[in-house]
């Protein structure tokens, strides 16, 4: 709708062809156009990850801000909010400091499930908007039978996924000061 009938964003590629490419430093066209400093590249790239971006992110983001509303809204009712606002406190410090941290911790478990549904989303929008990436590599690799392909593939989101929730069982400590890591 935005590239159609809108008009108001690119889609097909990964930045305007009409463009001089930079140098491939490290083959992320956002990133090698503006270490060189060729800043209409930098512009055309950013443009044109606009809507790839926003079809990643809006999926998740509405789960992740339904999650940490219902999670507010029970730990709102626990005991220690009830005393930390009987005591005095100020409704910003008993909001930031006890009740937000507490319900972060279910967000930080669908984070790493989230990063899953991230990586396999990145399949289907690199298809849809013909955006050069792993994704469109899986499904070429797939297409055409490469089977070290899409071992390859396999491997790296495996690795991927337990990095991910390697750092959310990292993130529990941040998050909940009752949990200690060692």
């Amino acid at each position: 709708m935005f590239a159609s009938i809108l008009q108001l964003l690119p889609s097909g590629t990964a930045v305007d062809s009409s463009l001089p490419q930079p140098s491939l430093i490290s083959g992320i066209p956002i990133l090698d156009s503006l270490l060189e400093g060729k800043w209409a590249y930098f512009a055309s790239a950013v443009e044109h990850a606009i809507l790839p971006s926003l079809a990643l992110a809006l999926v998740t983001f509405g789960v992740i801000t339904r999650i940490l509303r219902s999670s507010l809204m029970e730990v709102l009712q626990m005991n220690y909010i009830r005393t930390a606002r009987a005591k005095g406190l100020d409704e910003n410090a008993v909001f930031y400091r006890h009740a937000l941290r507490n319900a972060f911790i279910p967000v930080v478990t669908l984070s790493s499930i989230i990063l899953t549904w991230l990586i396999t989303g990145t399949i289907f929008v690199e298809n849809v908007f013909a955006y050069p990436g792993l994704g469109q590599y899986v499904v070429t690799a797939l297409l055409g039978q490469d089977y070290p392909g899409i071992l390859a593939a396999t491997i790296v989101f495996a690795v991927t996924i337990a990095v991910g929730n390697l750092v959310a069982d990292l993130l529990y400590a941040v998050v909940d000061p009752q949990i200690r890591l060692g």
